[in-house]
């Protein structure tokens, strides 16, 4: 709980606040363990392309990332080649990564800044040619962030999708739960005490997971890459990932190849939600217990 906010925060650790967006406040966000008041200075040659790595690797915000007034370039979404799409700013979830062409201008810094959805508070890192000047950056933008939505998701397609084939297993996941109590679930069922979803070696897998709540939910699976193959009910030959933000009140259906026997974790990667239950598991039949 170190560096968090708690006025906002019951006896219970429940959130007392009405945004559906952030269940904790921090008194500062890092890139590369640096705040905006001594940021990374990454010096950059004259005119260089670069290929930046963005990971969320925080346990409860969301973000958008921008590039300081430049067109970047997706190439890699969670470490999977995906085809080129053209970006300004970008939304990143918990847990999600994504891989970013950048061409930097010969004479001028470059702030790399990421927002927190729903505030001004904001992070980031600076590329810099040699001798170009270094302006202070405040560690709030001039409005909010809008909370991290799906519009990347859709135009985003998988370089490698998965080969086109009947599912063996369909099945449907539903996130739950409430701030006050706060606790969230799939199915109904909060771990430890929950129902492994079985898979069979070779089979192809659909699952749609389907979010009743008002918070956004980033769903990770270990052990397995997967498809966005559906958004709300409209079919696209998406991205492959192994993090998918769910959105309040909407359906992703993700498809997967059962390619990797053993027990499997699948969970929300709002470490919090998962820490209340929201976690399940995927066993291969004929897997030990």
């Amino acid at each position: 709980m170190h560096g968090m906010d708690m006025k906002d925060m019951d006896m219970n650790g429940m959130s007392m606040g009405k945004s559906d967006l952030n269940d904790v406040h921090y008194d500062a966000f890092l890139t590369n363990d640096r705040t905006l008041s001594d940021p990374l200075v990454i010096q950059t040659s004259r005119s260089a392309r670069i290929r930046l790595r963005l990971i969320n690797g925080s346990s409860s915000s969301q973000f958008w990332v921008d590039f300081g007034g430049l067109t970047g370039t997706v190439i890699a979404t969670d470490g999977h080649d995906c085809l080129p799409i053209p970006v300004k700013r970008i939304p990143i979830g918990i847990a999600q990564r994504f891989d970013v062409l950048l061409d930097l201008p010969p004479d001028r810094a470059t702030p790399i800044l990421a927002t927190l959805e729903g505030t001004t508070d904001r992070t980031g890192l600076i590329l810099a040619p040699p001798g170009a000047p270094i302006a202070r950056i405040t560690p709030h933008a001039a409005k909010p962030a809008p909370a991290v939505d799906l519009s990347l998701e859709r135009r985003l397609s998988a370089r490698h999708p998965l080969t086109p084939r009947q599912p063996g297993l369909r099945h449907r996941i539903d996130l739950a739960g409430h701030m006050k109590p706060y606790a969230w679930s799939l199915n109904n069922e909060f771990w430890p005490n929950v129902t492994p979803l079985m898979l069979t070696s070779g089979q192809r897998v659909e699952i749609d997971l389907v979010n009743h709540s008002m918070m956004a939910h980033p769903m990770h699976l270990h052990g397995h890459d997967f498809q966005i193959i559906a958004i709300d009910g409209t079919p696209l030959n998406g991205a492959m990932r192994d993090t998918i933000v769910v959105p309040p009140m909407g359906t992703i259906r993700i498809a997967l190849d059962a390619n990797n026997p053993g027990r499997w974790a699948f969970h929300c990667h709002n470490l919090y939600h998962m820490m209340t239950g929201m976690m399940t598991e995927f066993r291969y039949h004929g897997t030990a217990v």
